[in-house]
């Protein structure tokens, strides 16, 4: 689910080769290795990964569904949000340095939120969420921001077509 090669390499600077060995090792006692699209099946087995498994993904439709825009009412619009983890490698810089109409809302927290939060005063942070707060955050928005270029398969994204969302990410 997580590009763990690429994202050693960024942080430590270790070679993708050297994680994707201990990657084999740790996974190599599995019956099944589970992963998200069949994309991901091709590149883990480009790097020597067996017994690979597409692990289909879904959402909760009695609580990810249509609630209204009315949480970000006093929010100029068009409101663009994004919801997740908030760290460095979700690239959201990309996102808030964006020349876009209308409102940024970060949803979430993490490693990244202090230095976001000084850097672009004009985007809204709101904080960690879960449950109905949560489906009603992905609700309120006009689109659903997803900035990553290394995430296998957010499920952010299904739960923002769900709340009839559309979204906006890399084609990756």
């Amino acid at each position: 689910h997580t590009q763990y090669a690429q994202y050693v390499k960024k942080y430590l600077g270790i070679p993708q080769p050297i994680t994707y060995r201990m990657l084999r090792w740790f996974h190599g006692a599995a019956d099944r290795i589970l992963v998200p699209t069949p994309t991901i099946v091709r590149e883990l087995e480009a790097q020597g990964f067996r017994n690979l498994v597409v692990w289909t993904r879904g959402v909760d439709t009695n609580l990810f569904k249509p609630y209204g825009k009315d949480l970000y009412r006093d929010l100029q619009r068009p409101v663009f949000s994004y919801i997740g983890r908030v760290s460095i490698e979700k690239n959201l810089d990309a996102f808030l340095s964006a020349d876009l109409p209308g409102s940024k809302v970060i949803v979430g927290d993490g490693p990244a939120l202090p230095s976001l939060r000084k850097r672009y005063p004009d985007a809204v942070f709101v904080g960690f969420k879960h449950g109905e707060e949560l489906a009603r955050h992905f609700a309120a928005a006009d689109v659903f921001v997803f900035p990553s270029l290394t995430d296998t398969f957010g499920v952010v994204l299904l739960e923002s077509m769900a709340c009839g969302v559309p979204v906006a990410a890399y084609p990756v």
